[in-house]
Order: C-alpha cells, then structure tokens, then sequence
C-alpha cells in the first residue's frame, strides 16, 4: 500500500516518499542510504491517510514514534530484487500512552 511518508529523527528529515506496506504494528518502505538507519534507532514517522482508508468522508494525518526493526543490507536487497541503495527499512510503532483527562485538567482549562 503506497501511502505518503515523513520519516525524521530528532529534526533531521531522514525520508520523505511513500510505504510499501502498513499494519496496525508498524510500516515497510524502501529509503536510499537506508543502510544509515540501525536496529533500535526511534524515529518520528508522519503519514496521510486517505478518506477511503480512514473509513470515513476524510482522510487524516498521524504522527507517530517508532522504531528500526530490520534493515536490508545491500545482500538481501539483492536477493529481494532491490537496487542496493534502495534498502528496505522495517518499522515496529511504539505503544501510545493515553491517561486520563483529569489527570490534565489544567490542559483543559487552557483550552476553555
């Protein structure tokens, strides 16, 4: 599935196309110089999700962190069918946390 794709760490850009794959788990795409990225390594992730996929009249942008699972190097992005600088990057999101919202009432109050 090709959806739009910001990828950063700490505020450097580091990709900007679009995945090859999505889950509810994590995302697959294919970055030049992906062999720069190592496993372990968070990163910020932004992504459009169209209206068709959102289940809804529109779409919406997510913002996420997330974390380096697998990076091919250049040998299996061969075997894969890859160019070399191509490399497919693996992405696993991090759990959200959410927590309940009186504990934030100031928040709240700021907003009102």
């Amino acid at each position: 599935m090709l959806l739009p794709l910001r990828v950063s760490r700490d505020s450097e850009m580091l990709f900007e196309g679009a995945t090859v794959d999505v889950g509810g788990g994590g995302i697959y795409f294919r970055m030049p110089g992906g062999e720069r990225l190592s496993v372990g390594t968070k990163v910020r992730v932004e992504m459009s999700i169209p209206a068709e996929l959102a289940g809804g009249r529109l779409g919406y942008h997510t913002m996420k962190t997330a974390k380096v699972v697998r990076v091919e190097n250049r040998t299996l992005a061969h075997k894969v069918g890859c160019h070399p600088r191509d490399c497919g990057v693996a992405l696993a999101f991090e759990p959200e946390v959410l927590t309940p919202a009186a504990r934030h009432s100031g928040l709240a109050a700021a907003v009102a």
